[in-house]
Formats: C-alpha cells, sequence, structure tokens
C-alpha cells in the first residue's frame, strides 16, 4: 500500500478495504448516475481548459468523459483515495496519453499552485474530515479565473436510492434512523449554507449552487439487491450493528419486494435530488 497523508482515516479504509462491490457493480452505477453525469458536465465549459483535475475520480468513467472531448488539447490527472479502485482505472484505460493518475487525498496533496484550469467532482468531495482545509488547497492549485465544479447529494430521504434500503432496514429490525451529520460521507454536503460558506471562505467567487431533481435507472432487481445490500446507509447500519444472517434474509426478502411493487412495476427509476455546485477562482 502506497503511503499518502491522508485526513479520514476511516475513508481511507473504506475505500481500499471495502470496496468489492464498488468494483464488481462499477458498470452498473455508472448507468444509474448517468442523469447526474450530463447534468455535471452540461455545466462544465472545457474550451479553454488544458490541465483539468478529477477528484474522487474512482474508477475512470468521469475522467475518460473529459479525456474524449479534450483529445489532445488537455490533460486530466485523476485522483482518489482508493488503490482499487485506481487499479480498475488503469485496466479499462490504460495507453491513454492524456490522462495520469495518482492515490492522493486532495486535502493534503501538494499541489503546484495555479496549475489547473479545471477541478470536477462527481460525488468526490464529501469525504475530507476538513472540508475548508480541502477547499483552500484545491483552490490554490486553482489557476486565476480557474473553476471548480461538483455535484453531491442533498439529503438522504429526497434519494430512494438510499432511503428506500434504510426505510426497509428500519421497519425490519426495529434500528433507528441515523442521523446525517457534516461527518465524512455521502451526505456531509447535505446543506446548501454550509457549501456555501466553506466556498465563500476560501475566496470562490461566481458561486452558484442549484438543486436538482433527477433520477437513477432502476434496471436489474437482483443487482440492486445486490448493491443496496452491501453499499450505502443501510448496508452500514448492517454491519455495525451485527446483524445475523436471518435478519438479513428477512431484510432482503422485503426489499426485494418492495422495490418491485413500488419500482420496478412502477416508476422504473429511483427519484434523487442532488445539488450542483460551480465557482471560480
Amino acid at each position: 500500500m502506497v503511503k499518502i497523508k491522508i485526513g479520514s482515516e476511516n475513508q481511507f479504509d473504506y475505500w481500499n478495504n471495502a470496496v468489492n462491490y464498488w468494483l464488481k457493480y462499477d458498470n452498473e452505477i455508472n448507468i444509474k448516475f448517468n442523469n447526474i453525469t450530463q447534468v455535471l458536465f452540461y455545466s462544465i465549459n472545457l474550451s479553454n481548459a488544458k490541465n483539468i483535475l478529477d477528484v474522487g475520480c474512482g474508477s475512470g468513467f468521469t475522467t475518460k468523459i473529459i479525456s474524449d472531448v479534450k483529445k489532445k488539447s488537455g490533460n486530466i490527472l485523476a485522483m482518489d483515495l482508493s488503490e482499487p479502485m485506481l487499479k480498475l482505472f488503469k485496466k479499462k484505460y490504460k495507453n491513454i496519453n492524456n490522462i495520469s493518475t495518482i492515490q492522493a487525498d486532495a486535502q493534503y496533496y501538494n499541489f503546484k499552485k495555479n496549475s489547473f484550469d479545471l477541478i470536477f467532482s462527481r460525488f468526490g468531495l464529501m469525504f475530507f474530515d476538513n472540508p475548508y482545509l480541502a477547499f483552500k488547497n484545491m483552490y490554490n492549485a486553482l489557476k486565476k479565473n480557474g473553476s471548480i465544479a461538483f455535484v453531491c447529494w442533498t439529503d438522504y430521504r429526497y434519494n430512494q436510492f438510499f432511503s428506500i434500503p434504510v426505510k426497509i432496514l428500519t421497519d425490519v429490525t426495529g434500528l433507528k434512523k441515523q442521523r446525517v451529520t457534516k461527518s465524512p460521507g455521502p451526505f456531509a454536503f447535505n446543506n446548501i449554507n454550509y457549501i456555501y460558506d466553506i466556498l465563500k471562505k476560501n475566496n470562490f467567487k461566481n458561486i452558484k449552487i442549484k438543486t436538482i431533481k433527477t433520477k437513477l435507472v432502476a434496471e436489474n432487481i437482483k443487482t440492486d439487491l445486490d448493491i443496496f445490500m452491501k453499499i450505502g446507509i443501510a448496508a452500514k447500519m448492517m454491519r455495525e450493528n451485527n446483524l445475523d444472517k436471518k435478519k438479513i434474509l428477512k431484510v432482503r426478502n422485503k426489499l426485494d419486494n418492495y422495490l418491485e411493487k413500488y419500482i420496478y412495476d412502477n416508476s422504473g427509476f429511483y427519484k434523487a435530488k442532488i445539488f450542483l455546485i460551480n465557482a471560480i477562482k
């Protein structure tokens, strides 16, 4: 394992030792997030961006989109905490000349100052133990008038990808729903004022934060069940409470019935609500 300076040891441990299902269902998750990916990239002007940073790049799906657009007119540095995700990245997109990867924490990485025209992220900026410090570091890495663009989740109650498994889990087990905090995790940026404060105190200008309702595709119920039982808030609650196999099976069966009735036989998608954030240096 590469030794790097990190903020949250818990996040580092999770993204390096508990990502099997992220790897297994990498393609399916990117398909689910397709609408959100489009929202993010429609908000970005790439015409003058030559040096680009993708923070929390994962397996490289978003990096590859930018790479294809820029071709020989831009270079992308793809950064992630997760060595397994970066290994998958390199396997998928090896020998692409305008992409380089690095395992690092953007909160502490020693960027060259004024080096990027654009920093972007799809769900990669909510995992810092000190967001103010992380955004200060990224601000310094941007060139004058360089831009930052990212998406993050709003309250999980408005995102069925997370809320449905939690509902079923709490109904079956009686466990109390976890209170969402500012701790590193998918919903650390669920408060619009908190995001604005982080950006404002780090001198970003032209800050625009939009709340966007969108959809996640429901393609395969068995795949969704596997994902929900291993990824997200409900999966974390099951791990932390050491549920026995009998109770886990009961949760899975009830979740299966719920998805079939209310998602697959009904809308065919999961409701989602995100923040789209754009700002400049």
